[in-house]
């Protein structure tokens, strides 16, 4: 794979990795309510947010405006498939009593293997001309190519997986705290993407031992 495309889609992946989301409003007293605000805060959310969260302080002016800049130079249409995901609450379980709580949740995404698959025929294909890109003329063409790609894939992947809350007794709430090193989170978001990957290179691995 071309290492330019490489190094823009990875930058749209792993921010689109970064979960920690904020969920003002909305009712957070139980981990099914908490859960399910989680989830549409992502469906709409903000980059700066979703940084903020992971590493858990605020960003300085200067930290925004270069996380902005990056996140702007990559294909967007990846971001924008991304956090257009369905989901269901199929069972929610505290684990412990006003402590820890498990949500299981049924997603339903775009098929990002097929696309990604494609996308990698489309870059083998054109490889001379992409080469030849500025770095925002080649971003461009992968958006275009992306959106005709995400067109004829629909939402019809589904994956399932469970997502754990803690509660916080002085403001009486539940709150998410494990997506970021939830794989199994990102996995089901990524329609199963994350897992075909790490197959491959663990194929890959036991072909060259």
């Amino acid at each position: 794979m071309n290492k330019k495309f490489s190094k823009i889609l990875g930058v749209a992946i792993v921010l689109c990795m970064i979960m920690g989301l904020s969920a003002c409003g909305q009712d957070l007293k139980t981990p099914k309510g908490a859960t399910e605000a989680f989830l549409k805060d992502l469906q709409k959310g903000d980059v700066v947010v979703w940084q903020e969260k992971l590493s858990g302080r605020k960003l300085s002016d200067d930290e925004k405006k270069q996380l902005k800049k990056t996140f702007e130079k990559s294909p967007q249409e990846q971001f924008n498939r991304m956090k257009d995901f369905e989901f269901k609450i199929v069972d929610s379980e505290e684990v412990k009593k006003n402590k820890e709580a498990e949500v299981t949740v049924e997603f339903e995404t775009y098929d990002f293997i097929k696309v990604t698959e494609r996308m990698n025929e489309y870059f083998s294909k054109n490889m001379k001309e992409l080469k030849a890109m500025k770095e925002d003329e080649l971003s461009k063409a992968i958006d275009k190519k992306m959106k005709e790609e995400y067109k004829k894939a629909d939402k019809r992947v589904k994956n399932k997986a469970d997502i754990v809350l803690n509660y916080d007794k002085k403001k009486g709430e539940w709150k998410v705290v494990d997506p970021n090193n939830n794989f199994e989170f990102q996995d089901a978001l990524m329609g199963g993407y994350l897992t075909q990957q790490a197959q491959q290179l663990k194929d890959t691995h036991k072909n060259t031992n």
